[in-house]
């Protein structure tokens, strides 16, 4: 996700905390009560030093460099804060800074950043379609999908990455890729259609309601009949 307008909702694991349950069985003794249920460890939340030395392994993406570039061959500047929608992470490509949720746990916080070190990657990619949005020629669903699709390219390198990676961000084994269900769309369309949640959508629909929509529609006034 973008501020300027431009991550994905993360799926997260809910965890529950243990309990114990003590049965007292009717017209019999108390039963002697159930062993405890085995505690969960409680996620490590990122720090900034530990994400940098985290994003050294990208699965062979080179996206923090290519960041780089986009962003005039400046650092990108990585912040804890919270993102645009609550979706754990947001860009801004006008300041080059990407914004992280601060509760996010490691492995977590290293594949989100990799997706939106993708979205500053497509800085340009990004203002093109302001540009034309700007001059009045994409409609609200245009605006909407060519947003998507450059952010479509975030997923593809968060899953190559995590399968290299994930274990050396410190991912339980067994654990998948956050978009790992997203590699099951056959294209962006089936992916856009079928697997890209309303709310993310929504977003960029919003923001060309606000901004863009006034435009539009001048330059595309209704046929009379």
């Amino acid at each position: 996700m973008t501020d300027a307008p431009s991550g994905l909702r993360p799926m997260r694991p809910i965890h529950r905390h243990p309990f114990v349950e003590d049965i007292l069985p009717i017209g019999g003794p108390p039963a002697a009560p159930a062993p405890p249920k085995k505690a969960t460890p409680k996620p490590v939340t990122w720090s900034h030093a530990q994400l940098m030395q985290d994003l050294k392994c990208d699965g062979g993406t080179g996206i923090y460099a290519k960041a780089k570039a986009a962003n005039g061959g400046k650092d990108p500047i990585i912040q804890a804060g919270h993102s645009v929608i609550g979706t754990g992470g947001s860009t801004n490509e006008e300041t080059g800074v990407i914004t992280l949720e601060p509760s996010l746990d490691r492995a977590t916080a290293a594949q989100i950043a990799i997706f939106e070190l993708t979205n500053l990657s497509n800085k340009a990619h990004f203002i093109q379609v302001n540009t034309d949005a700007a001059a009045g020629k994409l409609g609200r669903e245009q605006y909407t999908r060519a947003n998507e699709a450059i952010e479509y390219q975030g997923i593809a390198n968060v899953n190559k990455a995590f399968h290299s990676c994930g274990g050396r961000w410190g991912a339980p084994k067994g654990t998948k890729s956050l978009y790992d269900v997203f590699a099951k769309a056959k294209n962006f369309d089936d992916y856009y259609k079928n697997y890209l949640a309303a709310m993310h959508k929504n977003y960029y629909r919003t923001f060309w309601d606000k901004n863009f929509k006034a435009i539009y529609d001048a330059a595309h006034p209704p046929h009379k009949h």
